[in-house]
């Protein structure tokens, strides 16, 4: 599910151009479109309908493509890994080729793919490979979630908990984990807990104020523990 700025970003570089190849797909069956009830703004929102997910599914499988596991289907904290791909889509752009996102995987395929390599009780929101000045840097993007779910009776989870599953795990296809706080307070609980007990990869954290702040997450909003903060291309960096 997107709103018609991020179908912009990614794929037509103007909200009327945007517009305008929205409504042929919608008029065509294969994008549903609707706006919230409570946002005042009334932005429109799309997504691909069960014909829409059909015919792709098949055209991906024609051409001797993966078909994602979880295509069409809504998956954990896509609002967040949603705004992550549209912000590192826009760096890429503005880098005049300087910089660019490969290898994009979000929500369950990451899951799958990683249940595969042998590793298991992590549900990254998205994967992928950030290239920048002749570097790169392949990540995996946690979003951290302070409330405590229905029905338990115990309180939020460490921001931690959540990574656990990497510790017991023979190697991480990855040269850091991301980590997206809801909150400065659980940011610094993170780093607390990584001081006392790290893992086998870096573990760069930012805030979801921090980010909001910043033109895109490419910037210098991240953190490894012990360190000042860097842009993304160089969390990994010693």
């Amino acid at each position: 599910m997107l709103d018609t700025w991020q179908v912009a970003e990614l794929m037509f570089r103007s909200r009327p151009s945007a517009v305008r190849h929205l409504r042929v797909r919608i008029q065509a069956g294969l994008v549903w479109r609707f706006v919230h009830d409570n946002d005042s703004t009334h932005m429109a929102h799309y997504e691909v309908s069960a014909t829409g997910v059909r015919l792709l599914a098949g055209r991906l499988h024609s051409a001797g493509l993966a078909v994602p596991v979880a295509l069409g289907r809504e998956h954990r904290d896509q609002f967040e890994v949603n705004e992550f791909l549209v912000g590192l889509t826009r760096a890429a752009r503005a880098s005049a080729g300087s910089a660019w996102l490969y290898g994009w995987r979000r929500g369950e395929d990451v899951t799958v793919w990683l249940f595969r390599l042998g590793i298991s009780g992590v549900q990254p929101g998205a994967a992928g490979v950030w290239l920048q000045d002749g570097r790169a840097l392949r990540f995996l993007l946690h979003v951290d979630e302070d409330h405590v779910r229905a029905g338990a009776e115990t309180s939020a989870p460490r921001p931690v908990d959540a990574l656990s599953g990497y510790r017991a795990a023979s190697g991480v296809p990855a040269g850091c984990v991301l980590l997206l706080c809801p909150t400065d307070l659980r940011e610094q609980q993170a780093h607390e807990d990584l001081a006392a007990d790290s893992l086998p990869v870096p573990v760069a954290t930012t805030s979801i104020d921090r980010w909001a702040k910043a033109p895109d997450p490419s910037g210098p909003i991240w953190t490894v523990t012990g360190q000042s903060r860097r842009r993304l291309i160089d969390v990994a960096s010693s």
